[in-house]
Order: C-alpha cells, then sequence, then structure tokens
C-alpha cells in the first residue's frame, strides 16, 4: 500500500509492506506478520533534472525469525525478510534533451 503526494516540482512517496504471517518451511514454528515503511522524495526543479531521496526500513525492523533451510540464510526466510535494516538511498539523473 502506498501514498503518492506531488506539488509543483516535488514529490513524495510513503509505503507500507506487510507480510502475512505463515508456517516457515519445516512446518514446525509460526512465523509472525511483519510490516515495513519506505519513503521517497523527489525534485525536478530544472529542466531535464530530477534528484530523489529516500529511506527503506524507516523504523529499522529486523525480519521475523524462521528457521528454514532451503537457503544458506540463518534465522530469517530471505524470500519474505530483508536482514539489511535501515537502508538510505539517493540518486541524481540529469537527460541531455
Amino acid at each position: 500500500m502506498g501514498w503518492v503526494l506531488g506539488v509543483g516540482p516535488w514529490g513524495t512517496t510513503l509505503n507500507q509492506n506487510f507480510v502475512l504471517g505463515y508456517k516457515d518451511a519445516r512446518g514446525l514454528r509460526d512465523v509472525g506478520n511483519t510490516e515495513t515503511y519506505d519513503a521517497q522524495a523527489t525534485w525536478s526543479g530544472i529542466k531535464g533534472l530530477q534528484l530523489v531521496a529516500g529511506v527503506r526500513n524507516i523504523m529499522d525492523r529486523d525480519p521475523p525469525a524462521s528457521a528454514q533451510g532451503q537457503t544458506f540464510q540463518v534465522g530469517y526466510d530471505p524470500h519474505y525478510g530483508d536482514p539489511f535494516g535501515r537502508l538510505f538511498y539517493g540518486k541524481i539523473t540529469y537527460s541531455f534533451k
């Protein structure tokens, strides 16, 4: 689910990522629900230039614990969770047109 707001050269996005709880691969353990939020802002006030800045997993939530054994990762299921935590990013794009 996401929310988008744009005013003039500015744009913002807030996104919620939700994963419903499930039983892990062995069916022995319940893995709880998890949700994270991402935010992004853009600016395109100069012709051909766009600046983007954002944050993934704003609240720095860990993925839910899982006893999955399908991959080499231990303690979480990489199909449903991301161990990186909070991540800041930025991008500058210029188009010569």
